[in-house]
């Protein structure tokens, strides 16, 4: 079988469809991955680069009323919140390299594919690759100075991580908490 051990269970890589996924394995992973490969001055990982987006599409939205949220709202959130879970799977691996491997491409589709249906997230919203890109170039210029990525950025200061990770996994999985509640409430389930 070809499968890894997860917080919480397994991954197999020979059936992917068939995994059950659960947040707390997923907020783990992405809390322990640094992003960039770890060429950054200071460890930033995928959950802090993830709750920082969500953070701006909040602020965008001024959804900070939680009474100003609506399905709609809790579609983009959720989406932006998973929309690096695979890596808790497959790793974060850089842009540039992913793009000479199209194999990974490949598994890291179907993963993706996977992690979007079992949390019925329906198709991709072109607004989270956009919040997605805009964040990575406030990254660059929080973290190097500059952007070497062609997309405006926010202008948000990106800080590194809290020392320890824990802190980022529950928050993580708070805000997940949060934004499935309220969808239950706007849904009156």
């Amino acid at each position: 079988m070809n499968y890894i051990k997860t917080l919480n269970g397994i991954f197999n890589y020979d059936d992917i469809e068939s995994n059950v996924l659960d947040v707390e394995s997923i907020a783990h992973s992405l809390s322990l991955q640094c992003r960039y490969g770890g060429h950054v001055p200071v460890m930033y990982s995928v959950a802090n680069h993830t709750l920082g987006m969500l953070d701006q599409y909040v602020l965008d939205h001024g959804l900070y009323d939680v009474k100003l949220v609506t399905l709609d709202h809790i579609r983009v959130m959720k989406q932006i919140l998973m929309h690096d879970a695979g890596e808790a799977y497959l790793t974060d691996l850089m842009r540039p390299i992913k793009r000479l491997m199209p194999e990974y491409m490949e598994v890291e589709k179907c993963v993706d594919a996977h992690i979007f249906n079992f949390f019925g997230l329906g198709e991709k919203l072109d607004i989270v690759k956009e919040y997605d890109n805009r964040i990575l170039a406030d990254e660059m210029i929080s973290f190097w100075g500059e952007s070497y990525v062609d997309f405006e950025p926010f202008g948000r200061k990106v800080e590194g991580d809290p020392s320890d990770f824990r802190i980022l996994k529950q928050g993580f999985i708070v805000t997940w908490n949060a934004i499935v509640e309220k969808e239950k409430e706007l849904k009156n389930v």
